[in-house]
């Protein structure tokens, strides 16, 4: 599951092919990313927003929204266990050269549901056209 991580006692190391995934992420995704990658000890580990939150300097919203890129740019998993214990996390190493594409969430992770499809038109377009599309 690790293998684009070294873990040593005093650090994380991440591959290039990991590096890459993470270009766009915002600064507090970056930080909760880090915990959770050095949380981790390449095993599923539980975690709760309040603990992340202090872990990393940051407010619950913002740890909610950069769990929420993470799961989106499916970087980590969450298990959902219900009631008064926290999510379970597991880290998941893209593959280099591979763009992350939608999967199945594993029992228990909530997912998003599918974008709407649109059709993208340019200015001037034929607007029968575009209605005729969007109907087939």
């Amino acid at each position: 599951m690790c293998n684009d991580s070294h873990h040593a006692s005093d650090r994380t190391v991440l591959s290039a092919a990991v590096l890459n995934h993470l270009k766009d992420l915002t600064l507090a995704a970056w930080r909760v990313y880090v915990f959770l990658c050095a949380r981790s000890q390449d095993q599923p580990f539980p975690a709760s927003v309040p603990t992340i939150a202090a872990a990393t300097g940051l407010g619950h919203r913002s740890v909610i929204a950069a769990l929420a890129s993470l799961r989106e740019r499916q970087l980590i998993l969450r298990t959902v266990r219900g009631g008064n214990r926290p999510n379970v996390y597991t880290i998941v190493f893209p593959v280099r050269g591979a763009s992350p594409s939608p999967a199945k969430p594993a029992k228990g992770e909530l997912s998003a549901p599918p974008p709407k499809k649109t059709i993208p038109t340019e200015t001037g377009a034929d607007l029968s056209l575009v209605a005729r599309l969007a109907r087939a």
